[in-house]
């Protein structure tokens, strides 16, 4: 028989203890007794099984057999026997984990994943959108001097509003227009563009 390092806290894991201590390889009884290495959070832990973690295992393995809505169910000592063996061969089944300095391992409070807010679809430009960016382009390299935002928006309204006629977007008669707002506005209007 091979001494086990599990402590039992009552009749039922006492009998676990018997049964393990009676049936398992010196190999186990290593695992059992020392822990095995694991990664867990990118980090190196020691994997530390014992009969108090096996019993909410064996509850667990216990409720997906029972009936739904059934607070009980009759498990055989066969089957639970079987999960104790189970349980303490199976690496990937933790038990308490432990950082290498021996104290109890806190998992990481998994950082809360931003949702990304979809992004608004830009409505497509309009002409005026259009002239008023040719406007911005044209005043800022005729000019050393920096103008505000409210200032930029005022030139360009003052522009479009002398030139264009805002309801119908149709440019006005006698009046001078910028050579490259010409261009822009008769490749936007797709050559229908009259100029008298």
């Amino acid at each position: 028989m091979i001494k086990l390092n599990l402590t039992a806290k009552n009749q039922a894991e006492e009998k676990i203890k018997e049964y393990l201590e009676n049936n398992v390889s010196e190999n186990l009884a290593d695992k059992i007794n020392n822990g095995v290495l694991i990664r867990n959070d990118n980090i190196t832990l020691l994997n530390k099984k014992d009969l108090s973690t096996f019993m909410t295992y064996a509850n667990q393995e216990a409720r997906k057999l029972a009936d739904k809505g059934a607070n009980f169910a009759c498990i055989d000592h066969i089957t639970i026997f079987g999960w104790a063996m189970h349980y303490f061969e199976k690496e990937t089944i933790e038990g308490v984990l432990l950082n290498q300095d021996g104290s109890e391992y806190k998992q990481q409070k998994a950082k809360p994943v931003k949702k990304e807010t979809p992004k608004k679809e830009l409505a497509e430009p309009t002409l005026f959108d259009l002239l008023s960016t040719e406007n911005t382009k044209t005043e800022s390299a005729e000019t050393d001097e920096d103008f505000t935002e409210e200032e930029m928006q005022e030139v360009i309204k003052n522009e479009c509003v002398a030139n264009v006629d805002l309801e119908t977007g149709e440019v006005l008669k006698n009046i001078s227009i910028d050579k490259d707002i010409m261009i822009l506005l008769h490749s936007l209007l797709d050559g229908k563009l009259e100029v008298e």
